[in-house]
């Protein structure tokens, strides 16, 4: 990359504690390969979009996926020019695709995590991690969720209001 070139100002990451072997880092640059056609094509289909016709239509150019030295974090660096808050959310709403083909058993320890310019006045980075794999907040204490199994598969997850029967309770 020449110096004059801009370079990325998001890096989308994955880390986990037992770090990245070959291997799996050939799924996760896959994985990367796969996000960046996706977003791609949402950047072209921008003005045939309902939710984001006639907004400012973003870039956004991928740089080949990176690994830190004590393999913990993969990265998939972006550059992103006129970017919108909408375009941000679509950023990490679909970041799930970059851990979704990994192995399962690697897949529960990861964690995902953004690197993005700080919205503080001052400037600077501000990195967030999260793990996709727990809720983000408990349900209300007045409701209680009911598996719905068929054939001992999961086909729903009934959310109802404590105290109440299910409709198969009642039938």
């Amino acid at each position: 990359m020449s110096s004059d070139m801009p370079g990325p100002n998001v890096w989308l990451r994955l880390r986990h504690a037992d770090g990245f072997t070959n291997e799996v880092f050939d799924y996760f640059k896959a994985a990367c390969r796969m996000y960046q056609v996706r977003i791609e094509s949402f950047i072209v289909n921008w003005e045939s979009l309902a939710t984001t016709r006639g907004t400012s239509k973003p870039t956004a150019r991928f740089f080949p996926a990176e690994l830190a030295e004590d393999r913990s974090t993969a990265s998939l660096p972006i550059l992103v020019e006129g970017g919108t808050l909408g375009f941000r959310s679509l950023l990490h709403d679909t970041a799930k695709d970059l851990y979704a083909f990994l192995p399962v058993g690697f897949m529960i320890g990861v964690e995902a995590g953004v690197t993005e310019p700080s919205f503080e006045e001052d400037g600077g980075w501000r990195s967030d991690w999260w793990n996709p794999h727990q809720p983000v907040s408990a349900p209300p204490d007045d409701f209680v969720n009911t598996v719905v199994r068929s054939g001992g598969r999961v086909v729903a997850v009934e959310e109802l209001e404590a105290g109440f029967a299910s409709p198969k309770d009642s039938e």
